[in-house]
C-alpha cells in the first residue's frame, strides 16, 4: 500500500506491517550478526545508467544534500543479504544521475556517506562533498568488512554529524539495510533531531530475515518513507533511491519496465 503523506513525502508499507507496537520503554536491541566473509570487490555488482526524471532542473540538483547510509552488519554479506555489493552499486548509479544533471562548474550538489553496523565509524564517514570530487565519494562507498550487529540508531546520529543546518537546501538521508534490527526508542529519539521527514529506508531483505514483527516496529518511526523491495537487484534498488530523490523535488522517476526488452530478429 502507498500513501502520500504530503507534497514531497512518500510512505510505502505492506499491508502485514500495519499493525502497531509502542516504543516507550522499550529501547532498541543490537539483533547480532553471524560472522561474514569479506566484501569481494572482484565479483561486485556493476552502476547502472538512470535517465533524470522529466522536469528535473539543474537549479534544484544544486541544492540537493544527499547522505548515503549503508548497512555493513554482517547479515548483508551472506548469501541471503547484499555479498555483491548491489547497496554500492545502486548508490554509484544515483550519484552519476545527480553528476550528469549537474553542471560541472557549478555545482552545489553534496553527497556524505555512512557506514555502520554495531556502531557508525567515524573513520568511515564521508562529510557532505561537492559532487565534482567523484574519486572521493567512489571511495567512500567502497564496502568494508562487516561491522558487526545493526544499530541504526548509531548510523542516524552520523548522519546528524554530517548535515548542516542551512536554508533552501534539500536534505536527504537513505538508508539501505536489511531491516533486521528492533528498532525503538533511541532511533526514534535520534529521529526526533532531525528534520522531519527527510529519512527514507530501502529494505533490501533476500532472506526475509526483516519479519512482521520487526517491519511493524519499524512502521512506528516517524520515517518519510518505508520500503521493501520484493525484487533485490541493482536496478531496482537504485530505481527506488532515485524516485525518493527525484519525489524530494515534486517529481517521479518513470516506471521501470517489467519485460525485457527483445528486438526483432533480422532475417
Amino acid at each position: 500500500m502507498i500513501r502520500i503523506l504530503g507534497p514531497h513525502r512518500l510512505c510505502v508499507l505492506r499491508a502485514h506491517a500495519q499493525l502497531s507496537l509502542p516504543l516507550t520503554g522499550r529501547p532498541s536491541r543490537l539483533v547480532p550478526s553471524p560472522p561474514a566473509p569479506a566484501f569481494d570487490p572482484v565479483k561486485s555488482e556493476k552502476p547502472i545508467r538512470l535517465e533524470p526524471p522529466r522536469g528535473w532542473r539543474t537549479s534544484d540538483a544544486r541544492r540537493i544534500d544527499l547522505v548515503f547510509v549503508i548497512d555493513d552488519s554482517g547479515s548483508m554479506y551472506g548469501s541471503s543479504g547484499d555479498p555483491n555489493g548491489i547497496r554500492r552499486a545502486a548508490a554509484l548509479s544515483v550519484v552519476t544521475l545527480l553528476e550528469r544533471a549537474t553542471p560541472p562548474r557549478a555545482s552545489g550538489t553534496r553527497v556524505g556517506v555512512v557506514h555502520f553496523g554495531s556502531t557508525a565509524p567515524t573513520e568511515l564517514m564521508l562529510p557532505l562533498t561537492d559532487i565534482r570530487r567523484r574519486r572521493v565519494i567512489d571511495d567512500a562507498l567502497a564496502i568494508p568488512a562487516s561491522l558487526g550487529g545493526t544499530n541504526v540508531a548509531a548510523a542516524l546520529a552520523r548522519s546528524r554529524d554530517i548535515l548542516t543546518a542551512s536554508t533552501g537546501r534539500i536534505q536527504l538521508v537513505i538508508v539501505v539495510t536489511d531491516g533486521i534490527e528492533e528498532v525503538g526508542a533511541p532511533t526514534a529519539d535520534e529521529l526526533s533531531l532531525l528534520p522531519p521527514d527527510i529519512v527514507h529506508v530501502v529494505l533490501v531483505d533476500h532472506g526475509r530475515g526483516c519479519d512482521a514483527t520487526f517491519e511493524a516496529r519499524w512502521s512506528t518511526l516517524a520515517l518519510g518513507s518505508f520500503t521493501r523491495l520484493d525484487v533485490f537487484d541493482t536496478t531496482r534498488t537504485a530505481w527506488q533511491v532515485a524516485d525518493l530523490l527525484a519525489r524530494s523535488v515534486g517529481l517521479s522517476m518513470p516506471p521501470l519496465n517489467s519485460r525485457p526488452h527483445h528486438p526483432p530478429t533480422r532475417r
